[in-house]
Order: C-alpha cells, then sequence, then structure tokens
C-alpha cells in the first residue's frame, strides 16, 4: 500500500500520488505547459486505463456486458460494488468512474484472422466478408484459436491452436468462418462465468464493422447485439471522464449513439447450441493433450 514506506523495494516518496479519475490535473507550471505543448489555461483531466474507457464508450451495464474484437477480443462487466468478493475466475480493474471492471480477456481474435491472412494472402477484409458466405459450423470445420495460448475462459497459457474436420473441400473462407466461430465460443463461455444475467451486448473495436462477427456472436450466444455508431470506445469513454470532471452536460448517446442492433436467427442459433457441445468436447481434448 502506499501508506507505507516501500512499496516493491522503493520509497514511496520516488512515486507520484495516486489520484483517482476524473479528477482535474493539478495546476501546472508555465514551464511544463510549455514542455509538453498545451496553451496555457487548458485544463488536464486524469484519466482511466484504456479497457475501463471502453466500458464506459460502449454503454455497457450489468446486463449488457461489453464484448471487444481487436488483436484479442475481451469480455468485460462493470461490478459497481459493494460487493463481499470479486470473481476469481477473471481480471479485477478499477472502473473509469466509479466501482470495479470484470474482464475476461481471450488471447486472439483478429490477429488470428491476420495469420491466416498471412497464411493465404488474402486481405483481413476478404477473408472476413467470404466467411459470411459460409453456413454456421463452416461446413464441419471446428477451430480453436489459441495461437498465443488461451486466456479466458480456459487459462492454459501452454495450450495450441487446432483445426478439426478439414477436408480438401474446404479453403480460407471456412478456415475464416471456424475461426470466428472459435473466438464467439470462448467469449460464450466467458460470459456464462462473469455475465450469466447478461440480456444482450454492447460491442466495441474494430471487429464490429463486420456483419459476420455480429451475426455469429448474436447466434451463438443466442443474445442481441448493440453496435454504436463509433466502434473505438475507448475514446469516447475518454471524453465522458472529461465531461465528468469539467460537469458538462455530455451523455453517451448524444455523442456515440445506438448504430445498429443484430437478433439471433432462430434456426442458426439452434444449429450452434449443437455445434457448441462438440466444441466443448472438441476443447476440453485438445487442452487435455498438453497436460
Amino acid at each position: 500500500a502506499l501508506d507505507g514506506s516501500i512499496v516493491d523495494g522503493a520509497p514511496t516518496s520516488h512515486l507520484p500520488r495516486v489520484e483517482p479519475a476524473p479528477a482535474m490535473f493539478p495546476a501546472m507550471t508555465s514551464g511544463h505547459v510549455e514542455a509538453l505543448g498545451l496553451r496555457s489555461g487548458v485544463p488536464i483531466v486524469i484519466g482511466a486505463g484504456d479497457r475501463a474507457c471502453e466500458v464506459l464508450g460502449a454503454g455497457t451495464d450489468a446486463s449488457s456486458p461489453m464484448v471487444s474484437w481487436g488483436t484479442t477480443a475481451n469480455v468485460s462487466v462493470p461490478d459497481f460494488g459493494p460487493v463481499d468478493t470479486l470473481p476469481s475466475v477473471a481480471q479485477v480493474s478499477r472502473g473509469a468512474l466509479d466501482g470495479f471492471v470484470i474482464e475476461a480477456g481471450l488471447s486472439a481474435a483478429g490477429s488470428a484472422i491476420a495469420w491466416l491472412a498471412a497464411l493465404t494472402g488474402r486481405s483481413h477484409a476478404t477473408l472476413l466478408a467470404d466467411a459470411a458466405s459460409v453456413a454456421p459450423g463452416a461446413d464441419g470445420v471446428l477451430a480453436l484459436p489459441w495461437l498465443a495460448g488461451s486466456r479466458a475462459p480456459w487459462w492454459q497459457p501452454e495450450a495450441h491452436a487446432a483445426f478439426l474436420g478439414i477436408t480438401d473441400a474446404h479453403g480460407p473462407a471456412h478456415l475464416a468462418r471456424a475461426i470466428v466461430e472459435g473466438v464467439a465460443f470462448d467469449v460464450a463461455r466467458c460470459l456464462e462465468l462473469i455475465s450469466p444475467q447478461a440480456t444482450q451486448l454492447a460491442l466495441a473495436g474494430g471487429g464490429s464493422d463486420h456483419a459476420v462477427w455480429r451475426r455469429v456472436l448474436a447466434d451463438v450466444t443466442g443474445l442481441p447485439v448493440v453496435r454504436r455508431t463509433i466502434d473505438d470506445a475507448a475514446s469516447v469513454g475518454a471524453r465522458l471522464l472529461v465531461a465528468a470532471a469539467l460537469a458538462e452536460s455530455v451523455t453517451l448517446d448524444a455523442i456515440n449513439p445506438v448504430g445498429a442492433r443484430d437478433r439471433p436467427v432462430e434456426g442458426d442459433a439452434g444449429a450452434y447450441t449443437e455445434l457448441r457441445g462438440i466444441a466443448d468436447r472438441a476443447a476440453t481434448a485438445v487442452l487435455g493433450l498438453g497436460r
């Protein structure tokens, strides 16, 4: 704790004072302002981490957890407390304004598509567009996209990626579809651990722009997904922090309104319910190989 004299071997007198977001930064000298290239009198607000801001900017709450697709994927839900205990199945950090953020971070999402793009010579966007034309289940191909080990919900860093069910009739579009579905299956498992009360999902990240991700996620989880106009929700959250610090009347819906809603398609959602059982058994078997 910072109220002691030593933190990790360093005197606390050498450490900066910890201030909460969204407090105003103390007044700086003219020399500091000049060194930073700022205009005199510009207010400086203490911000928060990118995930905490992303949760704020996506319009997340206890019944609408955030699912973010970027290089990796992340499932986050706020808990405003007070709580007796916090879950041990996921990471816990402070929220941007108050409370906590419970995070279940996957190891790969966009990075797995990027790997396939490099392997096949097709662009990231082309692979995802082609994946949208493949039927649910990827014509029998199943992907465990753990190219950098498996984080949430398995927490096995030694795990490796795998494709199952490949024949000579399959091509890059099937592999891309299987990767998207594999990520969605892990997201669904994370939701069951940290947000079983979810009634819809708030999307964030660059992957929100891809219809195949929104469609698969809704069908795999059985929940409607909500995409706001600005996918870079962390920047939106940072703006809301500034508004809170300056007592400005800025609302999320005013600067980042809902742009689209995708609901599960009954037939496809039913197919994924059956496929989920197959995927669970395959994941358990592959994870067991490394033990």
